[in-house]
């Protein structure tokens, strides 16, 4: 019987493991050197799905830069008027602590991540996360050695174009960010900061002493008056509340790792497999708002907008999550696309003569286009002139929405859920028309003139890419027609273009 009961305890601590990156972690030897920064970040990456938080180190001060993967600029307007911002920052600067050395380590199981700050014989230690299951992040503050000064601070980039208020009530400091002069659709934030001492400026650490600060952030997409959310959310924190969180994020981590299980004896190739995974899990959630190129922001002015750029960038991320079984990330990918179909009929109607939909390079959210009016720059090889078509960019490519049909028709094929083949099918109807009229027929084969294989290809004949991506979304048609019993005359006519597309040239 005891080797029975030890036999199933080890079954039990197997299946515990199952899928887990157990014994993985990220490792910082000096502080992060591109935060902030246009594009990516070597920073810590913490988040939910929704709300992101990312951490550097400079001049004694611990900055966590606070994303929201539905905080944008909203402008149909090119030139960086448009595309995702920063919410704000939460500064911890540390007294006496100006050049001192920096350490962190993640895990990749839960994404809690602890910063050593390092001064003489003294150090401070941060441990932080990111609620899985509510928009609040939770940082420890610990004096290892002596006792320890501590500032708080809110802040954010300067910006003429956002409306800022600041202030503090009743212990809790607040802040809220708007964009809402000469947009689409008018954009708000609002993030709070209390402490387990009821002082949210000022701290003294002491050792063996931790201080937890607790922040709540929330837009106004999600709640009609989010600073009254994230006060009420804040101050409703204490070591009960925190221990129930912490169960239910370690609860959501254990599951999403348990979606799936893969396994290789290669320990980098492993790594890169769970940190892949780690980031999806960590900053995509939303259904109306899937993250964006970056899905951390650190600035105000990121590189491409930071937008859902359609030449391929928005769309591989998520390439590897259906066979992965982690669908809830994949879920919300195709809303900007569907977002943007008016506009889309518009411009293959302006600029193809055609049916279906066109798309430009770059959309955002809720049928936003940050790419509208590029200025065209002739002197860099990367724009001409005819590039910018009735106000839309394209860089000669027909092929932008096109390729949005490749993780639809992964998501399809992975759960033939009808529901989503119902929401996603007026997309690819229009994809079918939009090729329908585009495809010129010569010679017993379909083929493909005046689009673009790359950005700075220019007009080609019969581009590859889209001959593949073509095939993949009528077979996607074809199926959605039958499974849905809708449009049964228009399979032949796709079949047939399947069955005499140009084939892929060698």
């Amino acid at each position: 019987m005891k080797n029975f009961l030890l036999i199933i305890g080890m079954l039990l601590c197997a299946y515990e493991g199952f899928g887990q990156p157990i014994g993985y972690m990220n490792v910082w030897e000096r502080a992060p050197l591109h935060i902030p920064n246009e594009s990516s970040t070597d920073a810590p990456l913490q988040g939910n799905g929704d709300i992101g938080m990312c951490v550097g180190f400079e001049r004694g001060i611990l900055r966590y830069y606070l994303t929201k993967n539905d905080f944008w600029r909203l402008q149909s307007k090119a030139e960086h008027l448009s595309g995702p911002r920063v919410c704000g920052y939460v500064d911890i600067k540390v007294k006496n602590y100006g050049d001192a050395g920096f350490t962190a380590e993640q895990s990749l199981a839960n994404g809690g991540t602890t910063c050593i700050l390092q001064q003489n014989v003294g150090e401070v230690k941060s441990y932080s996360w990111v609620s899985a299951t509510e928009n609040l992040a939770i940082i420890t503050l610990s004096a290892l050695e002596d006792t320890i000064e501590v500032s708080l601070d809110l802040n954010v980039p300067h910006n003429e174009m956002a409306l800022v208020e600041k202030g503090e009530s009743d212990g809790t400091a607040y802040l809220t960010r708007a964009f809402i002069e000469e947009t689409d659709i008018p954009t708000t934030i609002a993030f709070a900061l209390q402490t387990t001492t009821g002082n949210c400026k000022s701290l003294i650490l002491y050792p063996g002493r931790p201080i937890h600060l607790f922040i709540a952030l929330e837009s106004k997409f999600k709640k009609k008056n989010p600073l009254k959310h994230v006060l009420k959310q804040v101050r409703g924190m204490n070591s009960m509340r925190v221990e129930h969180l912490w169960e239910e994020h370690n609860a959501w981590w254990n599951s999403y790792w348990d979606k799936s299980s893969f396994t290789i004896d290669d320990k980098v190739l492993m790594k890169a497999y769970y940190q892949g995974l780690y980031t999806m899990g960590a900053c995509s959630r939303d259904k109306r708002f899937p993250p964006a190129l970056f899905g951390w922001v650190t600035t105000d002015k990121p590189t491409w907008n930071g937008d859902y750029h359609l030449n391929y960038n928005f769309y591989a991320p998520f390439y590897g999550l259906y066979s992965a079984n982690r669908i809830e990330q994949a879920i919300g990918q195709e809303t900007p696309l569907l977002d943007f179909m008016q506009r889309g009929r518009w411009y293959a109607e302006q600029v193809t003569r055609t049916r279906g939909i066109l798309y430009p390079v770059g959309i955002g959210p809720l049928g936003v286009e940050v790419t509208r009016d590029f200025p065209v720059l002739t002197d860099n090889g990367y724009t001409e002139e005819g590039d910018v078509e009735s106000g839309g960019l394209f860089y000669k490519q027909r092929s932008h929405a096109l390729f949005g049909t490749v993780n639809m028709a992964q998501h399809w094929r992975h759960t033939y859920d009808l529901n989503y083949g119902k929401r996603i099918y007026p997309y690819v109807l229009a994809i079918a028309d939009f090729w329908e009229d585009f495809l010129k027929f010569e010679d017993g084969q379909y083929q493909i003139y005046e689009d673009a294989e790359n950005e700075k290809s220019g007009f080609c004949k019969n581009p590859g890419m889209s001959i593949a991506l073509l095939k993949n979304a009528l077979e996607l048609a074809i199926d959605l027609s039958k499974a849905l019993k809708k449009d049964k005359e228009r399979q032949t006519k796709w079949q047939d273009i399947i069955d005499h597309l140009r084939g892929l040239p060698i």
